[in-house]
């Protein structure tokens, strides 16, 4: 069996699709799975173990070039690649209009995606076959998951994020190098976010960071990505001598370093998504999107929701996450009340592992 899954963007995103993967390897095994990702993600999707080939797309660039000719000598390229298998089934997860169009030139037996309520934009579902609309209410993953599940009608699978990204011998390296380093009772801390109506201010999250201190005492490490996330990392870890900053890492890196903390604590965004593949417990913290709807599976994941002022409500994001020019839902919160309902649920989780351990 081929299969082809397209899911271009954004990092977060295509992590929380990973849990397809593991589906269709588990009612195939033997299935050759493609997958059609924007360029700058691709290496991601590439150390994927379940992913055949990655198809990548710059679809970005070529919109700023639209009329170069090297841009569209890339696109047609990259058509000849997407038309280069036949595939059993093609699942369509972006739901847009630009997904919509690549589906349209790939060769297979069934187009498959979601349906007319359910579909970023509903244009997609013109050149879709097979439409599926996934219940209200549910964490994203199992939206992914259902609309593939629902053209094989099997769901007898719960969605699975855990998988193991493979490492170059540098990346393995580099890995080694910072577990040196590291004692017992690491968290990793992730302050960073994509859009700044996601991100709690740095002296609220300091806060935070200090009760924790008091309360349990942890190793941090801050991660950070950016110029910005690098300067709010090197000030905490001059705030917190017991703590490193790792900067710039692949993110398959990345993976096995969160697989090795005690805990992960991020915003809504990418390091959230990716601590969610390993068995490394979570918490965090959301504002403009619901935490019921975007924070991974499982008990061993938490999160804090802030409340909008305006009495906004929504099922997925706040339609105005980009322009609201107060972000209150997480500016306002008050670090004391993270703190209280982080240190509520830690302390569940101690307890439980002390009751394994005797």
């Amino acid at each position: 069996m081929r299969y082809l899954i397209i899911k271009t963007s954004a990092f977060g995103d295509v992590v929380q699709t990973f849990p397809v993967l593991h589906y269709l390897k588990a009612i195939s095994p033997k299935a050759e799975i493609d997958w059609v990702v924007e360029k700058k993600i691709a290496p991601l999707v590439r150390a994927h173990p379940d992913v055949n080939r990655v198809i990548e797309i710059n679809a970005k660039e070529w919109k700023k070039n639209l009329w170069s000719a090297a841009t569209w000598k890339e696109a047609v390229s990259f058509i000849g690649d997407l038309r280069q298998d036949k595939y059993d089934a093609v699942f369509d997860l972006q739901s847009n209009i630009k997904s919509a169009s690549l589906t349209l030139f790939t060769k297979t037996y069934a187009k498959v995606g979601f349906g007319w309520k359910t579909a970023a934009e509903r244009l997609n579902c013109c050149f879709i076959a097979y439409r599926s609309n996934p219940p209200k209410g549910q964490n994203i993953r199992r939206d992914y998951l259902y609309v593939v599940q629902n053209f094989f009608r099997d769901f007898s699978s719960s969605p699975c994020e855990n998988v193991v990204l493979g490492l170059t011998e540098q990346e393995n390296e580099i890995v080694q190098q910072y577990t040196n380093k590291l004692p017992s009772c690491v968290w990793m801390v992730c302050p960073g976010s994509n859009w700044p109506n996601k991100q709690l201010p740095k002296e609220k999250l300091k806060t935070f960071l200090e009760s924790s201190v008091k309360a349990f005492n942890p190793f941090y490490l801050f991660l950070c990505g950016t110029a910005d996330e690098k300067k709010i990392a090197q000030e905490f870890h001059e705030h917190f001598p017991n703590s490193l900053v790792c900067d710039r890492l692949s993110l398959p890196v990345i993976q096995h370093l969160m697989a090795k903390m005690e805990l992960v604590i991020s915003m809504d965004s990418l390091p959230l998504h990716l601590a969610a593949t390993t068995s490394t417990a979570t918490f965090s913290i959301f504002g403009p999107s619901v935490s019921f709807k975007y924070r991974p599976l499982g008990e061993q994941h938490f999160s804090f929701q802030g409340s909008c002022p305006y009495g906004r409500t929504f099922e997925k994001r706040c339609p105005i996450l980009r322009t609201c020019s107060t972000g209150s839902c997480i500016r306002d919160v008050n670090p004391e009340t993270i703190f209280t309902t982080f240190s509520q649920w830690w302390n569940q989780v101690q307890n439980k592992k002390k009751l394994v351990v005797l």
